[in-house]
């Protein structure tokens, strides 16, 4: 009764049944057709509320547990139950290297695309890993797979989708967790 009073007032709602439930102090998931896994840790931890944090995450191969060293990962997270997200535009170090890697079967192509700094306005993928198909798709190096996002805020309780796009040798892909502060 309590949960049905609470969804009634927008408060939160259950995690789907199809996204594993992570905790604020981090966790593991794998993308939606399975080609990566992404183990990330928030600093600091777990998630604070109302304050700015980084994710460290480390994309891997999901078959052979080998990190994606040249790929572009962003990170996001959205309330499902009130239809917004957070009041920040985070930020992924090191998406913005311009070095284009162009699929097998696709012409040769000058390397576009960047994230736009969260000074500079609203950040937007621009080029480097955008869930559309492109022509070429700037890669970035990434040593041992590790990803840094910046700019994290959790700007209110409830239930938090975290978003992980990854763009590497597998293709574009999305994993998801779901997470209660």
């Amino acid at each position: 009764m309590m949960w049905i009073v609470a969804l009634a007032l927008g408060c939160g709602e259950p995690p789907p049944a199809e996204v594993p439930a992570s905790t604020a102090a981090g966790g593991n998931v794998t993308s939606a057709r399975g080609a990566y896994t992404v183990e990330w840790t928030p600093s600091p931890s777990p998630v604070p509320l109302n304050g700015l944090f980084e994710v460290r995450s480390i994309v891997r191969d999901a078959r052979s547990g080998v990190p994606v060293e040249l790929g572009a990962l962003v990170v996001d997270a959205r309330m499902p139950a009130h239809g917004h997200g957070m009041v920040t535009k985070p930020v992924t170090d090191g998406n913005d290297c311009a070095v284009a890697v162009a699929p097998p079967d696709a012409a040769p192509a000058a390397p576009s695309g960047a994230l736009s700094s969260p000074e500079g306005g609203e950040a937007k993928v621009t080029g480097i890993g955008a869930t559309q198909a492109a022509p070429a798709v700037a890669r970035c190096p990434h040593p041992g797979g590790v990803y840094v996002t910046r700019g994290m805020k959790f700007h209110m309780p409830g239930s938090w989708t975290l978003t992980f796009d990854i763009d590497g040798p597998g293709g574009t892909e999305r994993a998801e967790a779901v997470l209660e502060l």
